[in-house]
């Protein structure tokens, strides 16, 4: 008998024995039996086991077997089961254990499904939690590029995973009969390196990339395979337990495809996978792969993938491929690999990960821009590259040279150059000392008869100067004008900062051009103060054009470039455009982890960003589990991160108000307003929106008088900053309506909702979020006052801009659908309306679970008769009601009426109106309208 390291050592050795050649392999086998006999003797009885070459993961069963004669069990056996699911036959084994054909019994599941087993014998303890780690990040992850995990258990002490059967042949064997040229090859390899991007946003790495765990079906679908070895970004612990499987059963990765740092055993990021699936391109173009040993053997292939530089593309196809290779191993047109595409790809092999590509997004690019006939970034940096590796191995000619040539040639050129630069600096330099001269002159106390000037008083003064100021140099309006932009933007003064930087960016456009990365920062900076005027259509413009610009400039990591993408994600999502918000987001996450880790501060930010998206599909519960996590930080934020952990505090109050606790989200929400006052002043931007929640969050506890109160002193501020008609202002007075309305104040109300009507922007082009949330108020306040003439044309307005924002299953859509079963109720459409309703719920059931819809369906189930399913409806929202309001709130005493429709009381149901007037302020009209339901 063996042991379990004698059993584990030969079957590495057995792997790097079937990888070679008869001649090697025997050369190979003469060397392992001068240092190791005892291993070489059983190598050698189980390679006549074989009669042609296979891989090791055929073999550790036959291993076994040939070292243990009496052990002939396997893990399974067809027509076994594994929970509902029973196996046929074998389709594969490998070093975690064994893969079946299978089909589940319940006929839950039609079609077939592959099921992966632990093999018998293997370490259950140990390769367990490996196992589990697979089921748990499959889950996780749902694209059409990848194989989908169906279930997963565990059957009489057997873990199992059940895995989308996917029937077809290796990524090699399609592309040497179906994709013969180099285009086809490629658009095959963007379909995978599109599936490990996804996978890369979840914070997952495949780690294992290779042809045999790419499977091709018969129509083409290309799907991913295998996350056996994967891990997720930062996890420190998966990476100590691989490192003890590694040790136990022999290396759980292909050397071929594996990128340096993982064979030196260094932490491993999403340069990896880029990495192999370079190693994969070259070989679908090249016919073999970059890498081989200068001598047989594992060892030597180690050696060479961490010190030898991979060949260029170019010179690779210039060798002819052995004659056992198959027909079509090249494409016809190889030779088009010249040129970009052979940059592309030695960019994606270069040794050191932050050489590659710094995203699979970026790698993705770069192809797509080679297919569309377009400039790619590899090419800009490889001569760079390819310079900086000759100096490195040519260091003393290198130097001895450029010295000659220097001391000849660039003296007098760098003299003559330094005067004219010089001469051009210092007449910058004086225009911009006398600018700053006369600024402060201003603030003299004789010229201002002694009154103090703020801060704001010089940059509002210098603004205007530099504005209509004689000033013709671009460059030094350019300056300037991001100099006081960014000020201006610090102080959360939007409708000051946009039109400054509008003029410092004209002003760079003329000096240095579009692209040049001095216009690509003031669009940065311009798209910000844009941001907090909520342009989210404007943003998106100026993110898309500068981003890029700064990525190619090596600029990707910066923390401006990467708030900025964090910010260009949520305009996306404010417009609508989830799938790319998400992208973005996710994208820019996977930099930030792999780059800084998880005590960065950029990483908190992204984490906050991530959770903002979250709200605005409204998934409070997921956006309060992240921003819970960084709660601490928030708290202690590093110098000149105050401002930012205050919108971090901001969010985290109002989804706690969104989540059922809207006392916890007052007592953060005036200290918030505070800090912000402190900080900007009480007329900044982000101190406007902090008291908008704040009134939000009196009027969801009920506090209505305050709620008023708190938003007439905000519709005073935005008017005088923002304008009597901004979207912004115009929001507010709509909200002062809604909060008279609901302490019982109906003629303060109307008049506010007619200041409101009349300043709504009479165009949706673009649909903005904001004007949405002023039509749902005001439909709601007219189809309350009984006015269908001005309520049910907002209301299908309402219907539009959802529509148009792809607000299908948001908040926006519950409200819409509370609404519009009021106005059918009104028609006498009760059994109609109960019916949508019910529709929408099932369309967005956590959204309709919130306090308003949920009271509201138990009345809807009441007025059509339903009446044990209204009495249980009607027991959750009081259960709902009761964790968040005290009993005095006004939609207890409706639910009370609620409660007298089902016993048929007339006389409980004149008390329960009587409370509702008293409550209300006013006297309630059948049917109630939502209003009665706390608006919530």
């Amino acid at each position: 008998m063996i042991s379990r390291d004698q059993w584990s050592r030969w079957s590495a050795l057995l792997d790097e024995a079937l990888e070679l050649d008869d001649d090697a392999r025997n050369a190979w086998l003469a060397t392992l039996r001068e240092h190791q006999p005892d291993a070489a003797i059983a190598v050698a009885r189980l390679l006549g086991h074989a009669s042609e070459p296979v891989p090791l993961i055929a073999y550790e069963r036959s291993l076994q077997d040939a070292l243990h004669e009496n052990d002939h069990a396997g893990t399974a056996s067809s027509g076994q089961s594994f929970g509902p699911w029973q196996i046929s036959h074998k389709l594969g084994s490998g070093g975690m254990g064994e893969v079946w054909l299978a089909t589940r019994g319940d006929h839950l599941y039609e079609g077939q499904a592959a099921i992966k087993l632990l093999a018998d014998g293997n370490d259950i303890r140990r390769l367990g939690a490996r196992f589990a780690r697979e089921r748990n990040l499959l889950a996780r992850l749902s694209h059409p590029g990848i194989a989908r995990l169906l279930d997963a258990g565990i059957s009489d002490m057997q873990p199992y995973l059940v895995l989308e059967y996917v029937d077809g042949v290796s990524l090699l064997d399609h592309a040497h009969t179906h994709a013969a040229t180099v285009a086809d090859r490629l658009r095959l390899t963007l379909v995978i390196a599109r599936a490990v991007e996804y996978a890369h946003s979840r914070l997952i790495v495949h780690r294992d990339l290779k042809p045999s765990n790419v499977v091709v079906t018969k129509d083409g679908e290309v799907k991913l395979l295998d996350f056996g070895i994967a891990a997720l970004l930062g996890d420190e612990d998966g990476s100590h337990d691989m490192t003890a499987l590694t040790r136990l059963y022999g290396r759980g990765l292909t050397l071929d495809y594996a990128a340096p740092e993982q064979i030196a055993g260094a932490a491993t990021g999403v340069g990896c996978d880029i990495y192999s699936l370079g190693v994969m391109l070259f070989e679908l173009l090249a016919g073999a792969r970059p890498l081989r040993g200068e001598r047989p053997g594992r060892a030597a292939l180690e050696h060479a993938v961490l010190h030898t530089e991979a060949p260029r593309l170019s010179r690779a196809i210039q060798q002819p491929l052995p004659a056992d290779h198959p027909t079509g191993a090249r494409p016809l047109d190889v030779e088009r690999v010249r040129g970009d595409l052979d940059a592309i790809v030695a960019k994606a092999l270069r040794k050191a990960p932050e050489d590659r590509y710094p995203t699979m997004a970026a790698f993705i690019a770069d192809l797509e821009h080679w297919l569309a006939h377009r400039p790619v970034s590899a090419g800009r940096g490889d001569q760079r590259y390819r310079a900086r590796l000759w100096l490195r191995r040519n260091r003393v000619a290198a130097v001895l040279t450029a010295a000659v040539v220097l001391s000849l040639s660039v003296g007098l050129a760098l003299s003559l150059w330094q005067w004219r630069a010089a001469r051009a600096q210092t007449a910058r330099a004086q225009a911009v000392s006398a600018f700053m001269s006369d600024l402060f002159r201003a603030a003299d106390p004789e010229r201002t008869r002694g009154e103090n000037l703020a801060v704001r008083d010089l940059v509002d003064a210098g603004a205007q100067r530099l504005v209509n100021g004689s000033i013709d140099d671009p460059q030094i309006r350019a300056q300037l004008g991001a100099a006081l932009g960014s000020t201006y933007v610090s102080l959360s003064r939007p409708d000051r900062a946009v039109p400054v930087l509008e003029d410092a960016l004209r002003n760079s456009i003329r000096a240095d051009g579009a692209d040049a990365v001095s216009s690509a920062r003031l669009q940065l900076l311009l798209a910000k103060a844009e941001f907090q005027d909520e342009q989210y259509a404007a943003v998106i413009e100026r993110y898309e054009r500068a981003i890029p610009t700064l990525e190619r400039a090596g600029e990707a990591l910066a923390e401006s470039t990467i708030l900025a993408r964090n910010l260009w994600a949520y305009s996306l999502a404010k417009q609508g455009d989830f799938d790319d918000a998400d992208r973005v987001i996710g994208e820019t996450r996977t930099r930030v982890l792999t780059a800084f880790g998880t005590s960065h501060w950029l990483y908190v930010e992204t984490i906050n960003d991530t959770a903002t998206l979250a709200t605005i599909r409204g998934d409070w519960q997921t956006a309060r589990t992240l921003l819970t996590s960084i709660r601490q930080q928030m708290l202690r934020p590093p110098t000149g991160h105050r401002q930012d952990a205050l919108t971090m505090r901001l969010n985290l109050a109002n989804i706690y108000a969104r989540t059922g606790a809207p006392g916890e989200a007052l007592e953060m929400l005036r200290p918030v307003v505070h800090d912000y006052t402190d900080l900007l002043s009480s007329d900044a931007n982000q101190t406007l929106v902090a008291r908008w929640f704040l009134a939000d969050t009196l009027k969801r506890t009920g506090q209505y008088a305050a709620c008023a109160d708190e938003y007439k002193s905000l519709a005073e501020a935005r008017t005088r900053i923002s304008g009597a008609r901004h979207p912004l202002t115009v929001d507010v007075i709509s909200k002062v309506a809604m909060c008279e309305r609901l302490r019982g104040d109906r003629v303060q109300s109307r008049l506010h909702a007619d200041r409101a009507i009349a300043a709504l922007p009479a165009s949706d082009d673009p649909p903005q979020r904001t004007v949405l949330r002023i039509a749902s108020t005001l439909a709601a306040l007219a189809l309350d006052d009984g006015d269908t003439a001005r309520g049910l044309p907002l209301l299908a307005r309402v219907r539009h801009l959802i529509d148009a924002l792809n607000l299908q299953t948001r908040d926006d859509r519950v409200w819409y659908e509370v609404l519009h079963a009021y106005t059918q109720t009104t028609h006498g459409e009760v059994q109609q309306a109960l019916h949508d309703y019910e529709d929408a719920r099932q369309r967005a059931p956590a959204a309709m679970s919130t306090i308003t819809p949920d009271a509201y369906y138990a009345y809807l189930l009441a007025l059509a008769g339903h009446r044990d399913a209204a009495r249980q409806q009607l027991a959750t929202a009081r259960a709902n009601a009761a964790s968040r309001f005290p009993a005095t709130h006004l939609i207890f005493a409706s639910l009370d009426y609620v409660d007298a429709m089902l016993a048929d009381s007339d006389a409980a149901r004149h008390r329960a109106l009587a409370t509702m007037k008293t409550r209300g302020a006013t006297t309630p009209t059948l049917p109630l309208s939502p209003f009665w339901f706390g608006l919530i």
